[in-house]
């Protein structure tokens, strides 16, 4: 066999050995059949794909003399010379080096000439996306109406570069990630014409790795296979330095468990195996991410599993550019396991700035107390309360809601379960996390009628009239039919003035413990 790559020596010259992009091969099959190809196409999808491979097997097809189920015969004059790479009327341009205005209008004029050799001149412009501005608007016109004998194949691997001007002008196919099923498939045909023997688990490896390029999988074989007529599972975690699959398990297990020593143990034990730091992250991140999809589908909690796998997510940039990469993997992998580190200090400083609003109100208040004059003593008949129906209602801030309940409200009765504002507070969260330190300061839920009551003190009114604004009025309103188990059309909010003793030193309490729960994060 003559010195080339394996991706080269084993690219696919026929439609049906490209893999996994059937949706792609069956209508080009369908267009030289009926020979009605299209002028200009636009292949795109991530490396590996087989994009310029479907293009070269393309032009190949249009030119052939007699095409087999829409495929080159390869047999004929043009097949044979194709195979030979002495066709001349197909030309490959790389944009990537070619990008300029002069290098499409070099194109154009060329396109004009007949083929030389074959039925069509096919121009394959890989890495389309790297054309220029300039470039692309030489080739617009080109596109639109190229010359009969004329075809264009653009592939790029970032179809946002590409102008919507120029997209419009072409047939747009879209090539997939190739399954590892498709990949392993490939792999062990390849192993076999090159006379290695691999394992089944080693195939896998080598597929997991390419992350759905079939091009990086041979290469990956090509590199594990050298002076090989074997190749184990053991060779390629070896050679690759991948993590141990017994060993990976064992440490990811361990994070979901919240065992933090087990997990560093674990962790220690692939490193000392030859991974690298940040091969071990990659590794663990993948091994998280399939375990919350296991989760999520079996129906299970996703909180474990998720905030590991954010923990992870965050540490990759930081291990990219630390000058100690097991450094930040230790503390990726302790946190990732440690949850008493999993604060949300965001909706723990809006808890304190509530807290302190309401010890400043009260302070005010007090001095205010404190500053006022002693009224003189009232006649005895002056000293008797007024009656109910007199009442200012001094400490309510909304007129539905007095202190003195109308009859009507009185014999309302409460529908709601004793868990209706534990419940409601984690509804209104799942929906929206920024309204969570506006549900926590909700105090109480009544049903008055078809309306729903949000009780809250006075300092958290700002807080509270957030939740029921026209932007979130309707994520509130779904949360109560969750916790009700029916629809709620309404929902309003009262506020209570804090005046009483009592209050205050509820209100000190909490911030004291507010601070603690503060400062023990920030140590931690």
């Amino acid at each position: 066999m003559e010195s080339r790559t394996l991706y080269r020596a084993f690219r696919p010259s026929v439609f049906g050995d490209v893999s996994g992009q059937d949706h792609v091969t069956q209508v080009l099959r369908r267009q030289i059949e009926t020979g009605q190809p299209a002028h200009a196409y636009l292949f795109c999808g991530s490396r590996g794909t087989g994009k310029t491979t479907t293009a070269r097997i393309l032009a190949n097809a249009v030119n052939c003399l007699h095409p087999v189920d829409g495929s080159p015969c390869g047999e004929c004059e043009v097949c044979r010379m194709f195979a030979g790479e002495q066709f001349v009327d197909v030309v490959e341009i790389d944009a990537a080096s070619n990008s300029g205005v002069e290098n499409i209008r070099d194109i154009r004029e060329k396109a004009a000439l007949l083929p030389i050799q074959g039925r069509y001149k096919v121009y394959i412009i890989d890495e389309a996306h790297m054309l220029s501005a300039g470039a692309f608007n030489a080739l617009l016109k080109t596109l639109e109406e190229p010359p009969a004998h004329t075809i264009f194949i653009l592939a790029t691997t970032e179809l946002r570069k590409i102008p919507k001007t120029i997209q419009s002008r072409c047939q747009h196919f879209d090539f997939r990630r190739i399954t590892p099923s498709d990949i392993v498939s490939r792999l062990r045909y390849v192993a076999g014409e090159i006379g290695v023997r691999a394992e089944d688990e080693a195939l896998a490896l080598l597929a997991a790795q390419a992350e759905g390029a079939l091009r990086d999988a041979l290469s990956l074989l090509e590199q594990c296979s050298a002076g090989r007529t074997e190749l184990t599972a053991a060779d390629v975690l070896r050679i690759l330095g991948l993590s141990d699959a017994r060993q990976l398990s064992e440490l990811g297990e361990s994070i979901l468990a919240g065992d933090a020593a087990r997990a560093v143990a674990a962790q220690e034990a692939i490193l000392a195996g030859g991974t690298a730091p940040g091969q071990v992250l990659q590794d663990l991140t993948v091994y998280l991410s399939d375990r919350l999809a296991q989760t999520a589908g079996d129906g299970g909690s996703t909180e474990i599993p998720l905030r590991a796998l954010d923990v992870l997510i965050e540490s990759h940039n930081a291990l990219r550019y630390s000058p100690v990469p097991q450094a930040v993997l230790l503390a990726a992998v302790v946190r990732a396991a440690n949850t008493a580190t999993d604060v949300d200090l965001g909706n723990l400083e809006a808890r304190l700035q509530r807290l302190e609003a309401q010890m400043e109100r009260l302070q005010t208040s007090g001095r205010r107390q404190s500053a006022a004059p002693e009224a003189p003593a009232a006649p005895q008949a002056a000293a008797a309360p007024p009656p109910a129906s007199a009442d200012p209602a001094q400490g309510s801030r909304s007129a539905p809601a007095a202190k003195a309940p109308s009859p009507a409200t009185a014999a309302a009765p409460s529908v709601e379960p004793e868990n209706a504002l534990p419940r409601f507070r984690k509804a209104v969260t799942e929906r929206n996390a920024a309204a969570g330190p506006a549900a926590a300061a909700v105090a109480g839920i009544e049903r008055r009628g078809g309306a729903i009551v949000l009780h809250a003190d006075s300092a958290d009114e700002a807080l509270v009239r957030f939740l029921v604004s026209d932007a979130e009025q309707p994520a509130v309103l779904e949360a109560l039919s969750e916790v009700y188990g029916s629809p709620v059309s309404q929902v309003r909010a009262e506020f209570e003035q804090i005046d009483d003793e009592e209050s205050a030193e509820q209100v000190m309490s909490a911030l004291n413990s507010a601070f603690r729960e503060r400062v023990t994060v920030k140590n931690d």
